[in-house]
């Protein structure tokens, strides 16, 4: 990923990162499966749990990059590739919205 644009990182980390949210919402819609009617104090924790991790997974690909870049004095480019990525994750929102209103 060294050679690519400040743009296309951007791009590749908000795919990434809805690939993960899907993920994360596919295993959530399949919790009454594994757990079961489980009491709620061990449903919450878990959903506690997971959006703890999800928290960490998700400023680990948004940020990680632009954290280490400023770091190392490359402010700039830091703060536009996070303007990339969250405006191709909003990108990839409004998208959604559209492909789902066509679809419900």
């Amino acid at each position: 990923m060294k050679n690519l644009s400040l743009f296309l990182r951007g791009l590749i980390q908000a795919i990434i990162a809805v690939a993960y949210i899907v993920l994360v919402v596919s295993i959530m819609s399949q919790k009454q499966k594994w757990v079961g009617p489980n009491p709620e104090v061990i449903t919450g924790t878990l959903m506690l749990l997971l959006f703890v991790v999800s928290a960490t997974v998700m400023a680990l690909v948004v940020f990680g990059t632009p954290v280490i870049w400023y770091i190392d004095g490359k402010k700039k480019e830091a703060i536009r590739l996070v303007l990339y990525t969250i405006g191709s994750l909003a990108g990839i929102l409004i998208i959604a919205f559209i492909f789902a209103g066509f679809l419900f």
